[in-house]
């Protein structure tokens, strides 16, 4: 047996492993693991691919890869195009990261793409267009140079405050999920990290949680780096169990069954460890830490035990660190919109997970083709359920912060300032916009027209009085197609 065989076999154990996680974000990190081993395959018996591509090139291939990302002169690449995989794939939110175009999922490609053929590469509908005609060409040049223009004014004012009109001031952090993505907040004027999720860390540890030593490295680096602006760690939301250390059986649905603090408190010797790796970094820069998928406020009071009994431990241990950082819940089961002035009596601040909620409350697979179009963020039970958790934050005198895919849109971030939200966290490059608009608008007008729209019954009256309101109170905001006045797309 050769080297390249003995990878292949251990590879294909792994992947195995892999292909049964129904979660989709985890069951794509298989492709990483994928990557690495044709990589070292290729090394051990001399087969290396051409790393040169032409100036402005669309990359086509059956996935995209990590190892694309440093195998090719990114500065030549304009888009990437694969035929399979999903937008929660590990290298298509890389891609994301670098500002780079990637369609991914197209299926099959009618023919093959033959190099050196023109094409146009449309991250934002999820289209490849091969050999366009030049009326298609006219019209997509004309849209690129215009996003470049309305590019170029939001970023000269990326450093201005982000208040309203009236003088009603707004936070604006970063959702990450890589270390490296903490390099960028000054240059969209972020304000910290509004959520660092900790899943990448436990996916690069397959057979076992990672210890205490590499998250805390990672904690601190963040924590640092953020300085006084601070950053908000989610603890570890494992949606599929099965491959983690823990013995537990498999679930015939992830979503609804031992995930996020649920776990949590079950895998309790993980837990501690994060916990640990969380105060000791915060004894180097401000940390708060907030709680996924809280359904109880037993939950909290527990979490909140062990966070007491792992503080004992390094304090007997004489290790540096904060016992006194905010613990914060996520609101994003409709169980917790219920109890949502419990929570907050207890609780140090909500952070509201709109893409969850919005799952949860309106019972849609947001994955789920066929029911996708269902998935409304406009949905009046949705609103209403946001207002309901903002006013129970306002009563128990605790901040209330959205991290949601909401946040990252400009016409939701709007509705999510007239319903009192003062702090929202999204994608680092979506906050030059969401700024600009912000900045355009009155806080006494949003709030006028959003209490019209939580008396409204159907997504299609909200959607109507909102073309109606704010077609003239920020000018342009319908042509630039925020998400809610979208259509669906399969």
């Amino acid at each position: 047996v050769n080297a390249e065989w003995a990878v292949k076999v251990a590879t294909d154990r792994l992947l195995a492993v892999y292909a049964e996680i129904k979660d989709e974000y985890l069951r794509e990190r298989g492709t990483d693991i994928e990557d690495v081993a044709k990589r070292l395959i290729n090394t051990l018996s001399g087969n290396q691919p051409s790393r040169w591509l032409p100036q402005e090139a669309i990359r086509v291939t059956d996935q995209i890869l990590p190892s694309i990302m440093v195998e090719f002169n990114l500065e030549a690449v304009v888009g990437l195009a694969a035929r399979a995989g999903g937008r929660t794939s590990h290298a298509a939110i890389i891609a994301r990261s670098l500002g780079i175009p990637a369609v991914v999922g197209l299926g099959e490609i009618n023919g093959d793409v033959e190099a050196g053929l023109p094409a146009i590469i449309d991250g934002h509908n999820g289209v490849l267009i091969v050999d366009p005609t030049n009326n298609v060409l006219a019209q997509y040049q004309q849209r690129r140079t215009e996003n470049e223009r309305l590019w170029c004014l939001v970023r000269d004012r990326t450093q201005l405050p982000t208040e309203t009109r009236d003088g009603v001031q707004i936070t604006l952090r970063a959702n990450i999920e890589l270390p490296s993505e903490v390099e960028t907040l000054s240059q969209y004027g972020a304000q910290g990290v509004g959520l660092f999720r900790t899943q990448y860390l436990f996916l690069s540890s397959v057979l076992e949680p990672p210890p205490e030593e590499a998250q805390f490295t990672v904690y601190r680096q963040l924590a640092e780096a953020c300085g006084a602006d601070g950053v908000v760690i989610r603890t570890f939301d494992w949606v599929e169990p099965r491959t983690h250390p823990c013995d537990y059986e498999p679930e015939s649905n992830p979503a609804l069954g031992l995930r996020g603090i649920r776990f949590s408190l079950q895998a309790e010797s993980t837990f501690r460890t994060q916990l640990r790796a969380i105060l000791r970094a915060a004894y180097y820069g401000p940390v708060r830490v907030v709680l996924p998928l809280v359904s109880t406020v037993t939950e909290l009071r527990q979490s909140r035990r062990l966070l007491q009994a792992v503080a004992q431990e390094l304090k007997t241990e004489g290790m540096p660190h904060d016992e006194h950082i905010p613990v914060g819940v996520m609101i994003e089961v409709p169980a917790a919109v219920m109890i949502a002035d419990v929570l907050a009596a207890e609780a140090d601040f909500f952070s509201l997970g709109t893409n969850d909620l919005t799952q949860y409350l309106l019972a849609v697979d947001r994955d789920n083709n066929r029911v996708a179009y269902l998935y409304k963020a406009l949905h009046p039970a949705l609103l209403r359920s946001l207002k309901k958790t903002v006013e129970a934050a306002m009563a128990g005198h605790i901040p209330v912060e959205v991290c949601g895919e909401m946040a990252s849109d400009p016409l939701y971030a709007l509705i999510l300032v007239g319903l009192g939200v003062r702090s929202l966290s999204m994608a680092p490059k979506a906050i030059p916009f969401v700024k600009d608009i912000i900045r355009s608008v009155d806080s006494q007008s949003l709030q006028k027209t959003v209490a019209r729209a939580l008396e409204l019954g159907s997504t299609e009256q909200v959607e109507e009085l909102l073309r109606h309101d704010w077609i003239d109170l920020v000018p342009g905001l319908c042509e630039m197609e925020p998400v809610g006045l979208r259509p669906t797309r399969g």
